[in-house]
C-alpha cells in the first residue's frame, strides 16, 4: 500500500509539476527508472521511492520543484546510469505526406517540395540528423516539378542520412489494390529508385505503411516475391508490437506495429514506456518514428533539439538518430522469439470499402483493362517488327497513384475525386491505344482468306469510331472494312477456353437483320442474334450482334457476319398490332444451364434453379435479387470511413414496385429491362441471361440523388441475395487468393465476389461485381454495398449517375477455382475486332498460351528487359497444385521474382516440347519468365 501511494505521488507530480526544464527532466528520468525497476521485479524501488518523497515534499511546500532539488535527486540516482543506458531508442524522422487527401494535387506537390527543402536544410544544420521517406511518387513529384533538389537528396541517400523507405509507388490500400497491382507497386518503385538514385534494387527491403487501413493475409507472400523482409504498420491490429507475420504460403516477414502513433513528436514522455516495451518484446531498444505528418512537414527543430538534449540525460536510455531499416536489422537476430501471427490484419474503416464508388469503379476497370491490354500485347510480341504503342508503365504509375490509402478508400474531398477520375481517363487512354494496336497487328497477321466475300475493300466507319460501353469502359469497336461479309477476330485474354457470347458491332451494314447470320472460320454457322439495329452514331449506323463464339485460352478465333440470300420477294405488310399477350404471369429467363423466375410486380427473384441437377439455389422463405435502401446512424462519425449501425432497411423492389420497360427473347440473349423509382432517385436495370451461361447479369444505371447529413443519417444502396439452406461461411477473393469468413453483420472487403459456403451440400450461389469491394455475409444472405451517401469530408460524393454490373452465379460447388473463373469471365469479356479477309502467317484459330492445373493467372506481360514474357500465377488452394504451361513458341522457362530476376525455389521446373511443368505450394505466388522462339 505504501508503494502504491508513492506511485500515486509520482503520477500527481508528473501531471501537475512539469513546468520548468528541470522538472520535466527529473520526472521523466524517475518515471523511466520506475519502469526499469518494475521489469526487474522492483529491484530499485526503495531508492526511487525515497526520491519521489523528496520531490513531493518540496512540491507540497512550494507548488513546484526547484532546479537544485531536481539536480540533487538526479545525483542521488547516478548509480543507475549504466543500467539506464542498456536500453536504446532509435529516433527515425519521417514526413507522412498524404496524396491528395484534403486537398488537390497542386497542394500535394507544394507540400512535398516544401517538406523536402526543409529536411535538406535541417541536415545542413544538424550533422547527425537522419530522415526517412516512403512513396516513390513523392520522388517523381520532385523530379517533375523541382528537379534541382534531386542531386542534394541523392547525396544524402549516399551518405546514409536520407533513408528510402519506399517499396510501393504510394502507401497503397492493401485490401482493394488488385493482385497484379501489388506486384507492379514493387516492380516500378524499385526500378525507379534504382534509376533515380543508383541504389541497388535488392537494398530496398522495407515496406513502410503507417496509415494503411488494414492488410490482407497474403501480404507476407507478396513481400517475399518483391525481396522485402520488413513491414511497418500502425492500423489493423491490437496485439504485439513486434511479431512475425506468416502468409498461408508459409512466407514470413518481420513486422513492427507502431507502439504509439506514427505522427509523433519528441518530448520527455518518450522514454517512460521503453523498459516495458523492451521487456514485452524481448528487445533492447525501441523504434520512435516521429515528425509532423498528413500534410507533410516532418520533424521540427523543436524535435531535434529535444532529442539531442535528452540524449545527454544520465538517467535516460540512449537516444540516437537512426533509420527504420536499421532498427529492423538490429532486432532481426532475435526474431525466433517473437510471436507468430497468421491471417489478415483487419478491420478498420469499413466504410472505405464502398465510399466514393466512382473512384472504386475506375480502379477496378482500369486494372481489368490493363490486364487485357497487356495480355493482347504479349500475344502480339512475337510478330516481326512489333513494338508496343506506348508505355504501359506510364499508365500503371497513374493507376497505382490512385490506390493511395485516402484516394481509393474514398476518404478524400471533391478535388481528390476529380483528380483521380482524370488520371483514370489517362490510364484508359494508354491501355486502350495499346490494345487497339496489338489487336490490329494480330489481325493483320491472321489468315482470314477463307472468309472472303464480295466488296471487302469498301471502307465504312473509319479508325476512331467507337461505341462506349455505358456499363464500363471497353476497347474500341471501330469498323474499318465493309462489304457483304464482315470479318471479326474475337480475342480471349483469359486462361480459360470459352464458348460464350461475344458482341459484334457491324458498321453501316446494309444487310437485312432477319437474314443476318455468323459463321466460324470453317464456314459453320454459329448461334447468333441481332440485339440492336439501325442505330445512328455520328454520321454512321451500326448493328449489334451477339454470337456464341468458341475461343481458345489466351488466343483468338475469326468469325464472319453474312447475309442469307432471300428465298422470297419482300411483300409489304402493316405492322399494326393484331393481338395482345399481356399477362401477370411470372417472368422467366431460361437457358440450358439455369432457370430464373421473377415476380412481374417487383422483379425480385422467386426461383433460381441449376438445371443439371434441378437444385433450387434461393431461399424459399425470402425473395431474392432485390435492391435495398439503408439508412445508417451517424453517431460514430467519420462517415466516409465508417459504416454506421443500420437505422432502417427497406426492400426497394417490394416497397416501390417496378415498371417493365422492355423484354427480349432469342436463341442467344434474353433480357428484361425495368425501372425502379424511389425517394429522389431512379434505377434502370437490365437483367439478362446468355446462352450457355450460369450467370444472371444485372446491368444497373443508378441516378442517385440521396444526400447524407447528421440528422437524417447516411443513405446506402445495396443488393441482396438470400440463398437456400444454412450458410457456414462466406468466401470471396482477396489479392492473390480467396478468404473464408464467418457470418458477420459488418462490411468486409472482397475483390469481386462473395460466395455462400453451405453447411450441407455443394451447390451454391455467388454474387459477382465488376466494380464493388464492400460485401457482407450474414443471415444466409449475400450482400453487396453499391453506393453510400457519406457527407464528410466530401459533402456530395455520389450525387448523379452511376453504372455498375452485378451477377448472380449458379455454382456447382464452393471451390475457389470455380468462382475465380466465373469472376474472371465476367470481368474480362471476349473482344471483337473488325478486320478483313486476307492471307497471313497465323491460323484462323489459335491459342498463344495454355495453362493447365489449379493455378490462377493475374498477369501476362512483356518482360521489362524485352525478349520474353512474364506470367504471374497464384495458387488459391490450401494444398499444392500442379501447373503446366504450353505454347507452340515456348523455348525455355524459369522462375523470377517481381523484379523479373531469376530466383531459386524448391520447385523443379521442366521444359520439354513447348511445355513447362512445375508445382506450386498452397497460397504461393509464382512469376515465370517465358523465353519464346523468334
Amino acid at each position: 500500500m505504501e508503494k502504491i501511494n508513492r506511485v500515486k505521488r509520482y503520477n500527481a507530480l508528473y501531471q501537475q509539476s512539469r513546468h520548468s526544464k528541470w522538472e520535466k527532466r527529473i520526472l521523466a528520468e524517475l518515471g523511466y527508472l520506475l519502469e526499469l525497476s518494475k521489469v526487474q521485479g522492483g529491484k530499485y524501488d526503495e531508492l526511487l521511492l525515497a526520491q519521489i518523497d523528496r520531490l513531493y515534499e518540496e512540491f507540497e511546500e512550494r507548488g513546484s520543484i526547484s532546479n537544485q532539488t531536481a539536480l540533487a535527486a538526479e545525483q542521488a540516482l547516478l548509480g543507475l546510469q549504466a543500467e539506464a543506458k542498456k536500453y536504446k531508442i532509435t529516433c527515425a524522422a519521417h514526413a507522412h505526406i498524404d496524396m491528395n487527401w484534403m486537398w488537390g494535387f497542386q497542394e500535394t506537390v507544394t507540400v512535398t517540395v516544401d517538406t523536402f527543402r526543409t529536411m535538406l536544410a535541417l541536415m545542413e544544420e544538424y550533422p547527425d540528423f537522419t530522415f526517412s521517406q516512403s512513396q516513390a511518387s513523392v520522388y517523381h513529384i520532385i523530379e517533375e516539378y523541382y528537379p534541382e533538389l534531386l542531386e542534394k537528396i541523392k547525396q544524402r541517400v549516399q551518405e546514409g542520412r536520407w533513408e528510402l523507405t519506399a517499396s510501393t509507388w504510394v502507401e497503397n490500400d492493401k485490401n482493394m489494390s488488385g493482385a497484379e497491382a501489388m506486384a507492379r507497386h514493387i516492380l516500378y518503385t524499385k526500378r525507379y529508385l534504382n534509376q533515380l538514385f543508383g541504389v541497388p534494387e535488392d537494398s530496398l527491403t522495407l515496406d513502410f505503411e503507417p496509415d494503411t487501413f488494414g492488410h490482407n493475409q497474403n501480404m507476407p507472400e507478396v513481400l517475399r516475391n518483391g525481396g522485402i523482409r520488413y513491414y511497418y504498420h500502425c492500423r489493423g491490429l491490437e496485439g504485439p508490437s513486434i511479431y512475425r507475420w506468416q502468409a498461408p504460403s508459409g512466407a514470413e516477414v518481420l513486422v513492427v506495429r507502431e507502439y504509439e502513433w506514427y505522427n509523433g513528436e519528441i518530448d520527455e514522455g518518450l522514454i517512460l514506456g521503453v523498459p516495458s516495451y523492451c521487456s514485452e518484446n524481448q528487445v533492447q531498444g525501441m523504434l520512435k518514428v516521429y515528425g509532423v505528418g498528413d500534410h507533410g512537414g516532418g520533424p521540427t527543430r523543436r524535435d531535434l533539439d529535444a532529442m539531442i538534449e535528452m540524449s545527454h540525460w544520465p538517467l535516460a536510455p540512449q537516444l540516437v538518430f537512426g533509420t527504420i531499416k536499421g532498427y529492423f536489422e538490429e532486432i532481426e537476430a532475435g526474431k525466433a522469439a517473437f510471436p507468430l501471427l497468421k491471417g489478415e490484419l483487419n478491420y478498420v474503416f469499413t466504410g472505405c470499402y464502398t465510399s466514393q464508388s466512382r473512384i472504386k469503379r475506375a480502379n477496378h476497370i482500369a486494372e481489368d483493362r490493363a490486364y487485357d491490354a497487356e495480355a493482347l500485347d504479349a500475344c502480339a510480341a512475337g510478330l516481326p517488327g512489333y513494338r508496343t504503342a506506348n508505355s504501359f508503365e506510364k499508365a500503371w504509375r497513374k493507376l497505382l497513384f490512385n490506390q493511395f490509402h485516402d484516394i481509393l478508400p474514398g476518404s478524400g474531398v471533391i478535388e481528390t475525386r476529380e483528380f483521380a477520375m482524370g488520371e483514370f481517363q489517362r490510364v484508359m487512354a494508354g491501355v486502350g491505344a495499346n490494345s487497339s494496336h496489338a489487336m490490329e497487328a494480330l489481325c493483320a497477321a491472321i489468315d482470314t482468306s477463307a472468309l472472303a466475300g464480295e466488296q471487302d475493300d469498301v471502307l465504312t466507319a473509319g479508325a476512331g469510331f467507337a461505341v462506349a460501353d455505358e456499363n464500363g469502359f471497353s476497347f474500341t469497336q471501330s469498323g474499318h472494312h465493309g462489304g457483304s461479309v464482315r470479318v471479326f477476330t474475337i480475342f480471349n485474354t483469359t486462361p480459360y477456353e470459352r464458348e460464350e457470347t461475344a458482341e459484334l458491332t457491324v458498321w453501316d451494314w446494309q444487310g437485312d437483320p432477319a437474314h443476318t447470320y455468323v459463321t466460324d472460320s470453317q464456314g459453320r454457322e454459329a448461334p447468333s442474334q441481332v440485339v440492336e439495329k439501325g442505330t445512328h452514331y455520328w454520321g454512321h449506323v451500326y448493328t449489334k450482334i451477339r454470337v456464341v463464339a468458341a475461343v481458345p485460352a489466351m488466343g483468338y478465333a475469326v468469325y464472319a457476319v453474312r447475309e442469307r440470300a432471300a428465298e422470297n420477294i419482300a411483300i409489304p405488310h402493316d405492322p399494326s398490332t393484331r393481338c395482345d399477350f399481356i399477362t401477370d404471369e411470372n417472368l422467366v429467363l431460361e437457358n440450358d444451364c439455369v432457370r430464373a423466375v421473377f415476380c412481374p410486380r417487383t422483379m425480385s427473384l422467386l426461383s433460381y434453379v441449376r438445371k443439371e441437377t434441378g437444385t433450387e439455389l434461393l431461399s424459399a422463405e425470402k425473395t431474392s435479387g432485390y435492391f435495398r435502401y439503408i439508412v445508417e446512424n451517424t453517431g460514430d462519425g467519420m462517415t466516409s470511413w465508417r459504416v454506421g449501425k443500420y437505422r432502417t432497411v427497406e426492400n426497394l423492389n417490394e416497397k416501390y414496385g417496378v415498371s417493365i420497360l422492355a423484354q427480349e427473347t432469342g436463341p442467344v440473349h434474353q433480357s428484361v429491362v425495368y425501372m425502379l423509382s424511389f425517394l429522389h432517385s431512379t434505377l434502370k436495370v437490365k437483367v439478362s441471361l446468355e446462352r450457355h451461361s450460369a450467370l444472371l447479369r444485372y446491368d444497373v444505371q443508378a441516378d442517385w440523388h440521396e444526400i447524407g447529413n447528421p440528422k437524417d443519417g447516411i443513405p446506402q444502396l445495396g443488393f441482396a441475395v438470400p440463398v437456400a439452406g444454412a450458410v457456414k461461411q462466406y468466401r470471396g477473393d482477396i489479392p492473390f487468393g480467396v478468404l473464408d469468413r464467418a457470418p458477420l453483420r459488418q462490411d468486409v472487403p472482397y475483390g469481386s465476389f462473395i460466395c455462400a459456403v453451405p453447411e450441407q451440400g455443394a451447390e451454391t450461389v455467388a454474387l459477382l461485381s465488376d466494380c464493388k469491394y464492400g460485401y457482407r455475409g450474414a443471415d444466409d444472405t449475400l450482400y453487396a454495398d453499391l453506393i453510400r451517401g457519406s457527407y464528410d469530408p466530401d459533402p456530395y460524393p455520389e450525387y448523379g449517375v452511376h453504372h455498375m454490373s452485378l451477377a448472380v452465379a449458379a455454382c456447382a460447388g464452393a471451390a475457389a477455382g470455380e468462382q475465380l473463373e466465373q469472376s474472371m469471365r465476367f470481368r474480362h469479356p471476349l473482344y471483337a475486332y473488325s478486320t478483313s479477309a486476307h492471307s497471313g502467317a497465323l491460323p484462323p484459330v489459335h491459342s498463344f498460351l495454355r495453362i493447365e492445373g489449379g493455378a490462377q493467372a493475374c498477369g501476362l506481360k512483356q518482360a521489362e528487359s524485352g525478349g520474353g514474357l512474364v506470367l504471374r500465377l497464384y495458387n488459391p488452394y490450401q494444398e499444392a497444385c500442379s501447373v503446366k504451361l504450353c505454347a507452340d513458341s515456348l523455348r525455355q522457362a524459369q522462375f523470377v521474382d517481381f523484379m523479373e530476376k531469376a530466383v531459386q525455389t524448391d520447385h523443379t521446373l521442366t521444359t520439354d516440347s513447348g511445355c513447362a511443368a512445375f508445382t506450386m505450394n498452397a497460397g504461393e505466388i509464382c512469376s515465370v519468365y517465358l523465353q519464346m522462339k523468334s
